[in-house]
């Protein structure tokens, strides 16, 4: 019965975290958008935050990832040049995942990372603030796939 309650316990707070961590900010538009087929975008933010040691470290939980679709790619009959606009932040891993509405035509993505701040671990061993910057990149999702697209930050 105790792992039965632990188990109920965790599978609720992953779905909390889930529900909780993705958020979606609309530009306002009278013309509906069909969102009922979704796909999947996920992947890993990483950025050199110590210097002192080989390799790169996960990107800071709670950075915010943007994604942007242009409405028309949903629904023809929407002005061009309206988005829908939506957000997620990365997991203590550096990791992010978010379903996006799409179609069977495929639909363009622009994922926007935004920009944090760390103090960098210096190659003495002392911390520099420091502004971390990952572009942006496109990629085009289509109904029931999950495309993975990983990114770097530099500085």
């Amino acid at each position: 019965m105790k792992k039965v309650f632990i188990l109920l316990f965790v599978l609720f707070g992953f779905t909390a975290v889930t529900v909780v961590s993705c958020k979606k900010a609309e530009v306002a538009s009278p013309v509906v958008v069909k969102t009922d087929q979704t796909a999947t975008i996920e992947g890993k933010m990483q950025a050199d935050l110590n210097l002192f040691t080989a390799g790169m470290e996960n990107a800071p939980s709670g950075t915010k990832v943007i994604f942007q679709i242009e409405k028309i790619d949903l629904n023809s009959q929407a002005p061009d040049g309206e988005y829908l606009l939506y957000e997620t932040t990365l997991n203590g891993s550096g990791e992010y995942t978010i379903d996006l509405p799409t179609n069977a035509n495929g639909v363009s993505v622009t994922i926007m990372p935004n920009d944090f701040v760390y103090n960098q671990v210096q190659w003495d061993e002392t911390t520099e603030r420091t502004v971390f910057s990952a572009g942006q990149q496109s990629v085009t999702i289509v109904y029931g796939e999950t495309e993975i697209l990983d990114f770097y930050y530099s500085y």
